[in-house]
């Protein structure tokens, strides 16, 4: 996929991290999880921060096709105003653009080699199509915590059976024990600020080589790349449980590499968000205890 078709979304994401400082991820994580009208799934990994970016009142989306096979009618001042989003394909290699050593391979295997393309859909909001009431209801992260929604939490986190410890005054992920230490409650302003340090640090707990093996490694550019998917890891997971993602301070010295670096190139942005997404999908699959939130 030509780059033009990222740039509104690498722009937009820069900007945030320019105008926002270490706080940049606070009004995607404040929005309601963009989800599908139809099939009810949320939008997944880039989708999620760039239709959460829209605006809108509503945080269901559809294709011209899905609204139409519904019975819905796009309305017409907003059937230019849709919003772009991307899946990625696995397809075939054409043979003339083979190398040598790619055509010896198909020629005694007679498969072609396969490579990932992107390819874009036009989606329209919720608010943009007639005579149609969003069932999904707004809501804002939770700042405090009601006791059935700390257990909540509590139980979630537990789930996935990482090993944590409390105690000191630093929150951190150590991978060649395989172990997270937070300091205690009691040092943090409050229950939310606490967990969102946690999702934080489980989204690095997810690299480990038995998990999503991202090959942690503490160069300053392979440390800040991880920081970033961390970041956004813990902002998708705050805004699946519906909690505020409070500042890190510490993060304010990675900022500026985490600019450069998706400025020089948009495979930067694309591979974090696609790193953090594989990390949540790990930990849902570790949630096989379904504790019923509370409304």
């Amino acid at each position: 996929m030509k780059k033009k078709n990222f740039e509104a979304v690498q722009k937009k994401l820069i900007s945030l991290m320019e105008t926002e400082g270490s706080n940049w991820t606070k009004s995607w994580v404040g929005t309601s999880r963009p989800t599908n009208f139809m099939t009810k799934k949320p939008y997944r990994g880039l989708n999620n921060f760039w239709l959460s970016m829209q605006g809108y009142t509503s945080s269901e989306w559809g294709t011209w096709k899905q609204w139409t096979d519904k019975g819905y009618k796009v309305k017409d001042d907003q059937k230019k105003a849709y919003t772009d989003i991307f899946f990625s394909q696995m397809r075939e290699k054409k043979e003339e653009w083979l190398s040598e050593t790619e055509l010896a391979r198909y020629k005694a295997t007679g498969k072609l080699p396969k490579y990932w393309m992107w390819k874009k859909y036009f989606v329209y909001n919720a608010d943009q199509i007639e005579n149609y009431t969003s069932e999904v209801v707004a809501c804002e992260p939770r700042t405090e915590l009601t006791d059935d929604e700390t257990l909540y939490i509590n139980n979630w986190v537990a789930n996935t059976k990482a090993v944590i410890n409390h105690g000191g005054g630093s929150a951190f992920y150590a991978p060649l024990k395989d172990e997270i230490t937070m300091p205690n409650k009691e040092a943090f302003f409050s229950d939310v600020d606490y967990f969102s340090t946690l999702l934080h640090e489980l989204t690095h707990w997810t690299g480990h080589e038995s998990r999503c093996d991202r090959g942690l490694s503490m160069d300053k550019e392979d440390y800040a790349a991880e920081e970033l998917v961390a970041e956004i890891g813990s902002a998708m997971l705050c805004n699946e449980l519906q909690i505020e993602k409070t500042v890190r301070p510490d993060h304010a010295q990675y900022l500026n590499n985490w600019i450069a670096a998706i400025t020089k190139d948009e495979k930067a942005m694309i591979t974090a968000f696609s790193k953090a997404q594989k990390a949540i999908d790990v930990l849902e699959k570790l949630q096989e205890i379904k504790t019923e939130r509370a409304a």
